[in-house]
């Protein structure tokens, strides 16, 4: 995914309908892929008035998405049977993303705070989580 496709599919689409269904409270944080630092898409972040919790580089351990990432890429390693095309592989994940347990990802986003304060305490480098 390069910069103009993250803007128009994720910057300008999902992120300002889930801003504006979720609360005022909300914080957009993505990691330091290069199409998440493209400067249209830091513009239209900016535009679209969606606040943005910058990560320190290098830094996956404040990106709950990562983990979140795994628990799927160990949802695919088990399941039988194993997609053989790429087609076959689009169409399962969607299906074990909506299998993950609820009180996982919850715990995910729970475990934010603490994150964010050991990175702080690590003054950007790695952490235990």
């Amino acid at each position: 995914m390069n910069g103009e496709v993250y803007r128009e599919k994720i910057i300008n689409n999902v992120i300002p309908n889930f801003h504006a269904a979720i609360c005022q409270d909300f914080i957009f944080l993505d990691d330091n892929a290069t199409p998440h630092r493209a400067a249209r898409v830091v513009e239209a972040r900016i535009n679209h008035g969606i606040p943005h919790l910058p990560l320190p580089p290098r830094c996956p351990d404040l990106n709950c998405v990562e983990h979140a990432w795994d628990q799927l890429q160990r949802a695919l390693g088990v399941h039988e049977p194993r997609p053989e095309t790429l087609q076959q592989l689009r169409d399962l994940l969607p299906q074990l993303w909506m299998q993950l347990r609820q009180d996982v990802l919850n715990n995910l986003v729970e475990s934010m705070q603490r994150c964010c304060e050991a990175v702080i305490e690590a003054r950007g480098g790695h952490t235990t989580y």
